[in-house]
């Protein structure tokens, strides 16, 4: 079938960027290429070469099919979630818990310890790019991991690679290109990451995030795509894998909820189409107890909505709709799998409600305020602490959910109930009254 010039010129062109992208040489020009279109047949040498070379760079990518007899499955770093060789993604709110979760994975991750119901693996190098956090918090949470997970810190030395980028000038991993045409180039502090992962031998990278590393258009498709493939190329013989951080979009921002579908990633679809696998970490508001807004509530202050990390993409795994739940502990103050606080955790957590309580019952009585052991009363523990504005944790401002604290305090000897009778109806009442065990406790 005889084609046109332009065809010709577009097929001389093709073949050069094949060559291009195998070699070192320069590209033949549009100009070279229609002057050995002539009638169809290219007369120049080096088109000839270039014609040979662009198909051996298709072969050269060609499948053998004879190597299909027993082929080895996709491996993972963490089995069904994190596979090796590309890039996942993992979303959120702002102030929605992704840093905290990079970091428990992380050190997880390098001291061989189990991940979301998986088996235990083996001790991996693991770098953390952050971006958002000082070295204070950075170090205060690590402590806080290794105290909560009982791992001396030590024994992460080599392993456990934390680099504040926030620190850099700029700490920019890929830019946009010049050009109209350009689909981004990466920055300085890419190839300054690429020779620091290679000569560490990191296994796994936990960038973040997105908005501070990648400087770009985030709904250009080609850019987004030439990002995840050169974040790919950081790791070492494309062993190992990536863990991207990013930030939901507008709409689910605004309205505190996943997007339909799981669809809340911000910025084109590419950052969905290039990752391999995609979390989500999302806050479980109306089970939790609070209020369902997309504002993050201080989780010092005693929310506890649960954190859900779902699996809502998996190319080479099933999607995980059910989720793994996360808990802020508030002795160790960071987030951890609900599993994973242990009797001990659990013991010290319920010894300072109980002493929160406590205190709670002795500020009543200075202030005359009377508390009905009636579920209910109108002045019963639960209506009389949030009237004091007593910090409880959510779950625990209902009766339904302090009424076996109270008999817990009851049954040690910390709180009793006695008979008083009401000066305005001359009935006799009952209240909660502290014991002097129970004032010496609180003096604690």
């Amino acid at each position: 079938m005889k084609t046109s010039p332009r065809e010709r010129v577009d097929a001389g062109l093709a073949a050069a960027a094949l060559y291009k992208a195998r070699t070192n040489a320069a590209p033949i020009t549009e100009a070279e290429a229609a002057a050995t279109s002539g009638n169809g047949h290219d007369t120049s040498e080096r088109a000839v070469v270039l014609e040979n070379q662009g198909r051996q760079a298709l072969e050269s990518v060609t499948l053998d099919l004879r190597e299909l007899a027993s082929p080895e499955p996709p491996p993972f770093v963490i089995p069904e979630w994190l596979p090796e060789g590309c890039v996942t993604l993992l979303t959120a709110h702002g102030a929605g818990g992704k840093s905290q979760l990079a970091l428990y994975i992380a050190i997880c991750l390098a001291a061989g310890r189990a991940l979301f119901d998986q088996p235990a693996g083996r001790p991996r190098r693991v770098a953390v790019y952050s971006c958002e956090d000082s070295d204070h918090v950075l170090r205060w949470r690590i402590s806080n991991y290794c105290k909560a997970l009982d791992i001396e810190p030590a024994a992460l030395a080599g392993m456990l690679h934390i680099i504040n980028a926030g620190d850099l000038q700029a700490p920019e991993l890929f830019v946009a290109g010049t050009g109209r045409d350009s689909t981004g180039e990466p920055a300085p502090s890419y190839g300054t990451l690429r020779g620091y992962m290679h000569a560490e031998r990191i296994e796994v990278l936990i960038v973040d995030n997105a908005s501070d590393t990648f400087a770009a258009s985030e709904i250009a498709r080609p850019v987004v795509r030439a990002f995840f493939r050169a974040l790919q190329r950081l790791l070492p013989d494309k062993a190992g894998a990536v863990l991207l951080l990013g930030h939901v979009n507008r709409s689910a921002s605004a309205g505190g909820i996943a997007g339909q579908d799981g669809q809340n990633y911000s910025g084109s679809t590419a950052w969905h189409n290039s990752a391999r696998s995609r979390w989500e970490l999302t806050r479980d508001r109306k089970g939790g107890g609070g209020s369902g807004s997309g504002a993050d509530d201080d989780d010092e202050a005693g929310t506890d909505a649960p954190y859900i990390l779902k699996r809502v993409k998996g190319n080479y795994a099933a999607e995980q709709r059910a989720g793994v739940s996360f808990h802020w502990n508030h002795v160790h103050r960071v987030i951890l799998p609900v599993e994973q606080a242990g009797p001990l955790v659990q013991a010290i957590e319920q010894r300072n409600i109980e002493h929160q309580v406590l205190a709670a019952f002795a500020e009543a009585h200075e202030t005359g305020q009377r508390i009905s052991p009636a579920v209910t009363a109108n002045n019963n523990a639960a209506a009389i602490f949030t009237s004091m504005g007593v910090g409880l944790p959510r779950r625990l401002r209902s009766m339904k959910a302090l009424a076996p604290v109270l008999r817990r305090l009851q049954q040690r000897g910390f709180l009793t109930i006695e008979q008083y009778t009401d000066d305005g109806q001359r009935k006799t009442r009952q209240q909660w009254t502290l014991t002097e065990n129970g004032f010496a406790e609180v003096r604690k």
